[in-house]
């Protein structure tokens, strides 16, 4: 086992679904105004039961996941717009409002070089239909540290994921709480996931193929994740081919419909890191605290 990993367990509730975001397969739907609407995704959708058998990959499903593959074999850094919503699923009265929260910020991300860092800056948060003040969050990772802000408490906490020099698979599939989704490898994928090729629907984000992925249950994730639906671009001219701009995920463990969009995307711009990768500095007099990994462990 690797050594950071207990620290990452942790980090799966703190972070929930969004660090898996946000920043990868980082689900919604609601009645507020502010929500996302309902889609074709729904768990009683009928394009999807899983097979009784393992079947052999479709050629367009094939086509697909190879674009996902070379995306993220071209990909160097990327910066975007996202919108992550979470819709409670179980309610405890079955006329009870929606329970929607919806955030809404940026994503940086650098691949390469290495080590691989992301930037998550929150700056707004609904509740009850209601845009929440104070709301402002951040999550950086920069290979070796977690640091996480809160407005709303006016705190910021540095948690040591990974020791200096060590090699993680914190961003593969399956393995890390950061699997990312601008790139994930077609083998992974597989090993993971049985999928299908949606039919087109108005629905959809515009030029994107929708793949629908049920988790296999002898799959390390079949505990977190029911199903996860990716909207993956297939606009060659905008240069975002392979890119997932829409996310939807079923989370079993927490019964939740968590959705994630992307837009303004800008890949392989240039981010740098000593400006790009930095907490604003007003911050710099918040409340610290520091979580280093156990000596010798």
């Amino acid at each position: 086992m690797n050594k950071a990993e207990p620290a990452a367990a942790g980090l799966r509730n703190r972070w929930r679904f969004v660090a898996p975001i946000v920043v990868m397969f980082v689900g919604a739907g609601g009645r507020s105004a502010l929500s996302d609407q309902p889609s074709a995704l729904s768990p009683q959708s009928s394009v999807l039961s899983p097979p009784a058998a393992e079947p052999p990959v479709p050629p367009e499903v094939e086509a697909v996941l190879d674009r996902l593959e070379k995306a993220d074999a071209e990909l160097m850094d990327l910066r975007a717009k996202v919108r992550y919503s979470v819709l409670q699923l179980i309610k405890a009265n079955k006329d009870d409002p929606d329970d929607v929260q919806i955030y809404v910020g940026s994503i940086k991300f650098l691949k390469q070089p290495e080590p691989t860092q992301f930037f998550i800056h929150f700056e707004k948060r609904s509740e009850d239909n209601k845009w929440v003040n104070d709301a402002k969050q951040w999550f950086i990772f920069d290979g070796e540290w977690l640091t996480t802000a809160k407005e709303n408490g006016k705190t910021v906490e540095r948690e040591q994921i990974v020791r200096p020099g060590e090699k993680s698979e914190f961003y593969k599939l399956g393995k890390g709480p950061f699997p990312l989704p601008f790139g994930q490898k077609k083998a992974d994928v597989l090993e993971h996931f049985y999928v299908q090729l949606a039919p087109p629907s108005k629905d959809d984000p515009k030029s994107t193929d929708h793949l629908i992925c049920t988790t296999k249950p002898d799959s390390s994730l079949v505990n977190q994740f029911e199903r996860i639906d990716l909207f993956v671009s297939n606009d060659a001219k905008s240069g975002l081919s392979g890119l997932s701009i829409k996310i939807i995920a079923e989370n079993v463990k927490d019964q939740t419909r968590e959705t994630i969009t992307f837009s303004e995307i800008r890949r392989n711009k240039g981010l740098r890191r000593d400006k790009d990768f930095a907490l604003p500095p007003y911050t710099k007099k918040w409340q610290k605290s520091e979580r280093p990994l156990p000596s010798g462990s």
